[in-house]
């Protein structure tokens, strides 16, 4: 800034600085509360632009691990939009995609629990980064095959829900293979509890056959 004629060669000098305002990039995440092993899972997340300003060139992205850590791949991926995206205040980038679950069905033990997913949201202005990401958990409902010994003649109780490897969520419940319950005599399951009666032979052995459900 200069003095007007005729002191026109006294100025001052100063910086204007033009900050661009930032934005806040949230994620979240929607997956399965339980599955069977080896089933196909379909998952989303949503990355949310939640302002003040325009989220420029927004990511929103997922991955996948089991309880054990190993990674689980993403497949059938598609955002909408695609990113990377700019974003006007409270519009989303909404993914979608499927995932395996480890293990395979049919009294195999599988070693992981479960899996995790996990959204990771973005953008260059993006100030707040304690909400760009989010977890989502599903858990693995596991059957096992096992030998239960009993007394020969008696009536048998064992609780399926306490066998080693058995993985049964909160909420699952349990009962006979309704197409093959077994050979033992009187098979009884509780639903809720998991607790097995049965009438066992004088000699030799009998099967349960019996199934676990989210």
């Amino acid at each position: 800034i200069c003095a007007p004629a005729p002191n026109g060669l006294q100025c001052d000098t100063a910086t204007l600085t033009a900050p661009v305002t930032p934005a806040n990039v949230t994620a979240s995440v929607s997956v399965p509360a339980t599955a069977a092993p080896g089933s196909t899972q379909s998952g989303s997340i949503t990355c949310t632009n939640a302002g003040p300003g325009t989220a420029f060139s927004a990511t929103c992205a997922p991955s996948i691990t089991d309880s054990t850590g190993a990674v689980v791949p993403v497949a059938g991926l598609t955002c909408s939009p695609s990113t990377p995206a700019d974003l006007g205040l409270g519009v989303a980038i909404n993914c979608r995609f499927s995932y395996t679950m480890p293990g395979t069905a049919g009294g195999s033990d599988t070693a992981p629990t479960g899996v995790t997913v996990v959204a990771t949201a973005g953008a260059k202005n993006d100030t707040t980064t304690s909400d760009n990401t989010a977890t989502g958990t599903t858990a693995l409902v596991d059957a096992v095959d096992v030998k239960v010994d009993q007394p020969a003649g008696s009536l048998g109780h064992i609780n399926l829900k306490t066998l080693s490897g058995v993985t049964a969520p909160a909420g699952s419940t349990f009962g006979p293979n309704p197409s093959n319950p077994g050979t033992c005599g009187s098979i009884r399951i509780d639903p809720a509890t998991g607790m097995a009666s049965l009438i066992v032979p004088t000699e030799g052995s009998c099967t349960v056959t019996y199934q676990i459900c989210p």
